[in-house]
């Protein structure tokens, strides 16, 4: 199927709808207002002709009376007409041209007691003929003149509404062009819109967009825009998904929640008795992660609250390791406010234990906190330099992964905060200028 752009398909409409039927009609009622003019014209000057019959009277023995009459009839009809009397039998009396005189079958349709006229061809010059029948002196009047001098004022009126009528259908034809044109651009912008939106927000490109038969832009639109929603609709059934089986989870954590807290409550008395002050510290640090997730049904915190929960993990490793450093920098106090998901930061310094210590050296865990236009940027990373780069990108590409089934640690924080805050939110690594390894959390700034 052939592809044409709505602005010719709109201008093509409105030509063969309006624009030319409005041609048409304009041609023809000019021509018919010619029509009209030129017969009212000829019927006006067979009046006039019919009222000259008494300069008759006098016209063989008075050439005074002949020279008035052939002024008179120059003054009505112009200086090139050609004026003729002739008898009832058609024989002529009197002529100014002579030469038409010889042409007797101009005068055959001349019919007694009648004031009429048609048209001849004399000269290869179409020309009026007007009589007029004097029954008082049994004769006729005759008028020839050629129909450009007769319809010398009508042709010139009926070619200027001519020219009017071109002019205004070339300009609507131009505005018609201007004013599609401007739709097809609007929709192309729009397509463009929700194509870079799909891109920029779903990371999703219509590949079978070729399979598809596109007319113009509105099928283009109409394609996109169902592709998108489509893609939604899939995107949304992920998250249900998602948010389904976390529940799942959460409610699969919270099986006897007070058991737990009694068994480390339990181990902790024990361990004061014994006056074994690692077990008790471990103890209470686990009660306290188990409260803060267990504790109540919000799924938003504030970050004050998360470092305090890191704080307690941290001082839970800190009997693991003994040189462990843990460092806080904050760049406005009152970021520590701002909504954060709960346990966004514990799998994050978690992944530290697991993968950027090397059980040899010190490990110093450093959060540095700040903002940047709309987003609050909480980055963690620890002293030691990473020198697996080439890694980075692809640990981005499986965090972004629908269906990648990696660690439970960074995409899961990845995920649920895209799923809470939205696609442009999330978890980023990289490596910075020192050459640390740095899992960034970018989170929407709350007054």
């Amino acid at each position: 199927m052939m592809y044409l752009s709505l602005k010719y398909k709109y201008l093509i409409l409105t030509l063969v709808v309006f624009i030319l039927p409005y041609f048409m009609m304009t041609i023809i009622y000019i021509n018919n207002v010619g029509e009209y003019q030129k017969k009212l014209l000829i019927e006006t000057r067979l009046e006039v002709l019919k009222k000259i019959h008494y300069f008759n009277s006098s016209f063989e023995s008075n050439q005074a009376s002949t020279k008035v009459y052939h002024e008179v009839l120059n003054s009505i009809w112009g200086s090139y007409s050609d004026f003729l009397l002739l008898t009832e039998q058609k024989d002529i009396k009197f002529s100014t041209n002579s030469h038409i005189s010889e042409h007797e079958e101009y005068f055959l349709k001349l019919e007694p007691q009648k004031t009429n006229y048609y048209k001849i061809d004399y000269l290869n010059v179409e020309r009026i003929l007007m009589y007029s029948f004097d029954s008082f002196n049994n004769c006729y009047y005759v008028v020839i003149a050629t129909s450009d001098s007769i319809f010398k004022e009508v042709n010139n009126k009926k070619e200027d509404l001519m020219a009017f009528a071109i002019a205004s259908t070339l300009l609507l034809t131009i505005i018609t062009f201007l004013y599609s044109n401007k739709i097809s651009t609007t929709l192309q912008m729009l397509i463009e819109r929700i194509t870079s939106y799909r891109k920029a927000i779903y990371h999703f490109e219509d590949k079978e967009k070729k399979h598809v038969w596109i007319n113009d832009e509105l099928d283009i639109a109409s394609h996109e825009l169902n592709q998108t929603i489509a893609y939604m609709v899939e995107k949304e059934k992920g998250y249900v998904r998602e948010n389904y089986e976390a529940q799942l989870n959460n409610l699969q954590s919270q099986i006897n929640p007070h058991f737990l807290y009694n068994t480390l409550d339990n181990i902790n008395q024990l361990a004061m008795i014994h006056e074994v002050e690692e077990i008790s510290t471990l103890s209470v640090g686990l009660a306290k992660l188990f409260r803060y997730n267990t504790g109540n049904s919000e799924n938003e915190t504030t970050i004050e609250k998360e470092l305090e929960i890191i704080e307690e993990y941290i001082n839970i490793m800190k009997i693991r390791i003994s040189y462990l450093v843990f460092d806080i920098q904050i760049e406005e106090n009152d970021l520590l406010q701002n909504a954060i998901l709960k346990f966004t930061l514990q799998p994050i310094v978690e992944n530290i234990f697991k993968h950027g210590y090397n059980h040899k050296e010190a490990l110093s865990i450093n959060i540095k906190i700040y903002r940047k236009k709309n987003y609050v940027i909480i980055e963690t990373y620890n002293k030691s330099e990473y020198k697996d780069t080439a890694r980075i990108a692809m640990l981005n590409d499986k965090m972004n992964e629908e269906n990648h089934e990696g660690s439970i640690g960074l995409k899961n924080v990845n995920r649920r905060l895209k799923i809470k805050y939205g696609e442009a939110y999330g978890v980023m690594v990289l490596v910075n200028e020192q050459q640390y390894f740095v899992s960034r959390i970018l989170l929407p700034y709350k007054k």
